[in-house]
């Protein structure tokens, strides 16, 4: 009996602390199960929050290309004119920024004749990266013909239009002395420091913005000159950055012309949606 007895105290003794642990057991399956489901949650919750961001960030986007369309009527572009400054004031409380991107040297526009040129040359020397961009069409005029031939390569088609056609390369609002020196050097332009000296004073005019039909007469040029396929006051590609709640958005929106040169529409050819809203 004693024996009988001694073996089920110690059956009982043995049963409490198992149990004990399968309870431990049992408990850190739930939590954890507990834990995944929650951490699943807040996944899905911060994915629906990037989701409605990016949204809101492309929304935005997709109206600004709207509003970019009131510069069709604009005869001249600068940062003064009634269609810029209505769309910076419109989406001032997301930070906007707008600049010009296409006004500058670019090697892929421009004929090899040109970019060696030595006043070219000097221009690049003293202001470097600065003065360089990648963004702009190319000239039918002024365009390497092994650079025509690699494109219609490329696309598989002989028209080219509109990434080459006849506007203007840059706005002259966006260019600086040396800049717009240089361009006059190559054109043959006499007496360059007085017309210079004549263009600041227009330029810095805000009550009046300048037109083909105003340089050409300061320049003593006709207006089909070849410095005109260079010289402008209307910009092709623009710079636009802002920020919304938890995005930064950065895109270029760029000016296309029909057949006859006449501006037809913006379009958005680049953007980069960066989401800020923590780690996923």
């Amino acid at each position: 009996m004693m024996c009988l007895k001694q073996k089920k105290d110690c059956s009982d003794g043995f049963s409490r602390p198992a149990a004990m642990i399968v309870i431990c057991v049992l408990s850190l399956m739930i939590i954890s199960v507990s834990m995944l489901v929650v951490s699943k949650q807040k996944k899905i919750i911060a994915y629906k929050t990037m989701y409605v961001s990016k949204r809101e960030a492309k929304d935005i986007l997709n109206a600004l290309e709207i509003d970019f369309q009131a510069l069709k009527e604009e005869v001249t572009d600068n940062l003064e004119n009634e269609t810029l400054l209505s769309i910076l004031a419109k989406y001032a409380q997301y930070n906007i920024s707008i600049r010009d991107v296409s006004t500058g040297i670019n090697k892929n526009v421009l004929p090899a004749k040109l970019y060696n040129a030595e006043p070219v040359q000097e221009l690049l020397e003293k202001y470097g990266e600065e003065i360089k961009t990648e963004y702009g069409w190319l000239h039918s005029r002024h365009v390497d013909s092994d650079v025509i031939k690699a494109l219609q390569k490329e696309f598989g088609k002989e028209t080219l239009f509109p990434p080459v056609n006849q506007f203007p390369l840059y706005n002259i609002y966006f260019m600086n002395e040396d800049f717009i020196k240089t361009v006059l050097t190559l054109h043959a332009v006499k007496n360059i420091e007085e017309k210079i000296s004549q263009l600041r004073s227009l330029l810095h005019d805000t009550s009046k913005f300048l037109e083909k039909k105003d340089i050409s007469a300061i320049l003593g040029i006709s207006e089909n000159n070849a410095l005109f396929d260079f010289i402008g006051t209307k910009t092709t590609f623009w710079s636009v950055a802002f920020n919304t709640e938890r995005c930064r958005v950065e895109a270029v929106i760029a000016l296309f012309v029909d057949e006859k040169n006449n501006i037809k529409k913006y379009t958005v050819v680049e953007k980069h949606i960066t989401y800020a809203g923590g780690t996923l």
